[in-house]
């Protein structure tokens, strides 16, 4: 449990990932709790859908959230506007009130321990500033912001022979190595020997 010390202005941002799960039920991403209400959360419902919660006022999206599959999610919030995008596009904005004063903000959970994520998130950030560039910030974080990733194939004796790059853009950047195979026939002459 963190207290971010946010009031009613500010920008929160972060990544997550959804695992598998067995049961059906709603996956709190992060939310700010003042006792056991919900100032302002972000949730998976049991169908998937993206939903926003701000003082118990429920906002569910279109938008199913696949699993494996990792999410940029930034929240802007100033007086009585906030708007909420998903990996640089905005899902949902509005005039209602924001204000996190004196809150408790849970990551992957709520306050009292329930409906758990059953996932991964990182990368989570705040500010009490508010940043009136939200389009070009959502996009320009999400676009910048992604993992990149190196594969390595090894060979049976554990040498390297082929490493990929993926730095999500357009391109992969692959190198491939080949390994020269050498066979040792026989001694000719002490510390002499006939290579092929």
């Amino acid at each position: 449990a963190y207290q971010l010390n946010l009031t009613n202005q500010g920008v929160i941002s972060l990544r997550f990932k959804l695992e598998e799960t067995l049961t059906n039920n709603y996956r709190m991403i992060f939310g700010s709790f003042s006792g056991s209400l919900s100032q302002l959360a972000l949730m998976v419902n049991n169908d998937n859908t993206f939903r926003i919660d701000t003082f118990n006022h429920i906002i569910s999206t279109t938008k199913v959230m696949e699993t494996n599959q990792w999410y940029h999610t930034i929240i802007f919030f100033k007086e009585n506007q906030f708007s909420v995008y998903l990996d640089g596009v905005l899902v949902h904005s509005e005039s209602r009130n924001i204000n996190l004063e004196n809150t408790i903000t849970f990551l992957g959970t709520t306050s009292t321990a329930t409906y758990p994520l059953n996932g991964y998130l990182e990368m989570f950030a705040y500010s009490n500033v508010y940043l009136s560039n939200e389009q070009f910030l959502a996009q320009s974080i999400y676009e910048n912001g992604k993992m990149i990733s190196i594969k390595n194939q090894m060979d049976s004796l554990g040498r390297l022979t082929k490493q990929v790059i993926n730095t999500n853009k357009i391109n992969n950047y692959t190198t491939i190595y080949n390994q020269e195979k050498l066979r040792m026939k026989r001694e000719i002459e002490p510390d002499t020997y006939n290579i092929e």
